[in-house]
């Protein structure tokens, strides 16, 4: 799995026009932690939003870009982590919260 840090611009126009590779790549929200975007291989796009808890990392798929723009990806993120805010410092190192 790749993992790309970043998009320059994060709109649905950019991530729609994302190429895919040939393996699955991770694309990290620079504004919502944990979300990212999982490009595959055959250029499917899906919401991944993983956080820390208690137990073993947990990840939430949260369903495919085509279904769920970017503004309601990060919406839907933000909710649950306000609903697991154990999981989170305010903290952010490289975009990441830990």
């Amino acid at each position: 799995m790749n993992h790309i840090n970043t998009l320059n611009t994060w709109t649905d126009a950019a991530i729609a026009a994302l190429p895919h590779g040939t393996s699955v790549s991770l694309i990290e929200d620079p504004l919502t932690p944990g979300l990212a975007l999982r490009i595959g291989p055959t250029g499917n796009k899906s919401w991944t939003l993983t956080y820390p808890s208690p137990d073993p990392e947990l990840i939430v798929y949260i369903k495919t870009f085509d279904l769920v723009p970017l503004e309601v990806a990060r919406a839907y993120a933000n909710e649950v982590i306000s609903r697991f805010p154990y999981a989170y410092k305010k903290e952010s190192i490289n975009g990441r919260i830990n």
